[in-house]
């Protein structure tokens, strides 16, 4: 996931441990004793320490800024997300994607996050997808983005039912979705300025 020339994020799964992270585990479990355990097929077999730490994964989530905070870009509109968003679109004919943009409390961007990419008519959207973004993100707000390639502006009923349930999900995390936006080459469409955002 890439930032808007505001921040990065990544997250890697770690399938090995170094031999800094062995001498933390200090548990009587984890000590040199072997762990025996039964293997129909192999008949019985000896799990060593070794194998053991192997088989642990260790996930790293991290969030990198390099742009200073007087520096980045503040949405005070919905023109100002419009126009940002058009920056990073990959098409608006071909196929549907669904991006979230992220914001601080001042609605200064943080980054953005492809969540999904689709067909022609169509794409899914996981909520928890979005919301591990904004919260390794350390976002206060959201601005929800898809593009229709069919060039209708109209926001159909799935999109209104996606828009509450991420709403409603942010509601509780403390994490306001301030507008949803559809995009197409030629304009775009505000639910939050057309009165559509769902209560």
């Amino acid at each position: 996931m890439k930032g808007l020339g505001n921040g990065a994020f990544s997250i890697s799964d770690v399938y090995t441990f170094s031999s800094k992270n062995k001498e933390m585990f200090t548990h009587p479990i984890f000590n040199n004793r072997r762990a025996r355990c039964h293997n129909k097929s192999a008949g019985g077999g000896v799990i060593t320490m070794n194998l053991l730490m192997n088989n642990l994964a260790e996930v790293k989530i991290t969030y990198s800024a390099k742009i200073p905070a007087c520096d980045r870009i503040k949405v005070r509109c919905s023109q100002d997300a419009n126009q940002a968003l058009r920056l990073i679109w990959p098409s608006f004919e071909h196929r549907e994607f669904f991006y979230i943009m992220l914001l601080n409390r001042s609605n200064q961007i943080l980054g953005f996050s492809q969540i999904s990419m689709g067909g022609i008519s169509g794409t899914v959207t996981d909520v928890r997808i979005i919301f591990q973004t904004a919260i390794k993100s350390n976002a206060s707000g959201l601005v929800l983005a898809h593009n229709h390639p069919s060039g209708n502006l109209s926001p159909s009923e799935a999109d209104i039912k996606i828009t509450k349930k991420i709403k409603d999900a942010g509601t509780l995390l403390d994490i306001t979705v301030l507008d949803h936006l559809i995009i197409t080459e030629e304009g775009y469409l505000s639910m939050a300025d057309d009165n559509l955002m769902p209560v």
